[in-house]
């Protein structure tokens, strides 16, 4: 089952990416200057990603690969049309949007980049390798569970964090729509 929802995910990414890609740009012509709003639809698609992917279900594992090449999808283009000034007018003035988007994904790629062998080290370490003096390889079935449990918690994190990332700047989008220095610049 492994085996087949990875083949499905390796054909649904780019597909679903770029089939989305039609969706996601009407999407961001509709609403124009309410980034509040296409920030919503990249919310709900990756908090529905990351539920999808908490769910030990080949079902849910399924839907997780068909989301995830929309949602990924919208992310970028909904970042870039932020960033750029294309949503809301010019947010940024124009010198500097180059340098924020360069520094911007200099920063997603490193933080990128970090976690994986952080995270692979915490589900991978072993209690029994380091305490009893176990090889390399001489897994029993308690180390089995311990390692999936971690892996259960590091995604949990993982979840809990781009929920809270989600609700935080959606914040953020609402009190700056409130604001009368965001209607001055409309």
């Amino acid at each position: 089952t492994a085996k087949r929802i990875s083949s499905t995910f390796d054909v649904a990414f780019p597909l679903g990416g770029f089939a989305s890609s039609f969706l996601v740009a009407a999407l961001l012509n509709r609403f124009e200057r309410r980034p509040l709003a296409t920030f919503g639809v990249v919310a709900a698609l990756a908090n529905l990603f990351c539920v999808l992917h908490l769910i030990p279900a080949a079902s849910a594992q399924y839907a997780a690969a068909l989301v995830f090449g929309p949602a990924r999808t919208c992310q970028w283009a909904t970042y870039f049309h932020f960033l750029t000034g294309s949503s809301g007018g010019q947010r940024y003035p124009r010198a500097v949007v180059g340098r924020l988007l360069g520094y911007g994904n200099l920063v997603i790629a490193l933080l990128g980049d970090a976690a994986v062998p952080a995270l692979t080290a915490f589900v991978e370490r072993s209690k029994a390798n380091v305490l009893l003096g176990t090889a390399e390889g001489e897994d029993n079935d308690a180390e089995d569970h311990a390692r999936r449990d971690r892996y259960v918690v590091a995604n949990v994190a993982l979840a809990a964090a781009v929920a809270v990332a989600s609700l935080a700047f959606i914040a953020h989008l609402r009190h700056e729509a409130s604001s009368p220095k965001y209607h001055a610049r409309k």
